[in-house]
């Protein structure tokens, strides 16, 4: 998830992502350096969702997971770094919230891997991890008191906002459109398709069974919209 803000007269950013989040602070306008690298968590989200495939798991495994972290094998997509340099050159702040639990060293595990990848503000003040709870509102609260939010970037709905933490699918659509003025603007989704509360919504569990039933049932749900839109536009 990702956010920006204001501390004083400059403007702050915050970015975070459904594992890592940041604020950035800048004075927007100037030109962003040329070359400079970026950062995303889509290609995060493919090595993962391939790593599931090579061990024979179709749905998000927390176990997996749990071994593959501390392995660090992460990459940057294309355009990630360029974004967090660009915010950086501005002098926007970017804050990492995360929720995560590897144990003991979960912090450090999401800071190596931050620094590892020599992403900026990459420091224990700019790093969140929650090991308790999903909810990471407390956290953009508290950054909000010093810094004005002005962009969230995750890959989750209920990075947003927490009214997103409902188990169906239709009462998502609703509350998608009650925010449509503020995704795409205030809120960038980056996506995920291993893992979020969309699974959930959709199955009525986090870590669903990997049978043929529910293998048809995610086919069915990640196409309607697809066949509704193709069907509306042939009349």
């Amino acid at each position: 998830m990702s956010g920006l803000s204001s501390r004083g007269s400059t403007r702050t950013g915050v970015l975070y992502t459904s594992d890592n989040n940041v604020p950035v602070r800048t004075s927007l306008g100037a030109p962003a350096p040329a070359n400079t690298p970026s950062f995303n968590k889509n290609t995060k989200s493919a090595i993962c969702a391939v790593r599931f495939k090579s061990e024979g798991v179709d749905f998000f495994d927390d176990e997996i997971w749990d071994r593959w972290i501390p392995e660090n094998l992460i990459a940057l997509v294309p355009g990630a770094m360029d974004f967090l340099k660009y915010c950086e050159y501005h002098g926007v702040e970017i804050f990492y919230v995360t929720n995560r639990d590897q144990g003991p060293r979960t912090y450090s595990y999401a800071l190596n891997q931050l620094q590892y990848l020599n992403l900026p503000y990459s420091d224990s003040e700019h790093l969140v991890v929650f090991r308790e709870s999903s909810d990471k509102t407390s956290a953009r609260e508290r950054i909000g008191e010093s810094h004005e939010l002005i962009l969230l970037l995750g890959d989750n709905l209920n990075d947003f906002k927490r009214d997103y933490y409902v188990a169906d699918v239709e009462e998502r659509r609703a509350l998608m459109e009650r925010d449509r003025a503020e995704i795409g603007d205030k809120f960038i989704i980056l996506p995920n398709a291993t893992d979020g509360h969309w699974v959930r919504a959709i199955f009525g569990e986090s870590e669903p069974a990997a049978t043929d039933e529910n293998r048809l049932k995610l086919l069915a749900a990640a196409t309607r919209g697809a066949w509704i839109g193709a069907r509306s536009t042939q009349g």
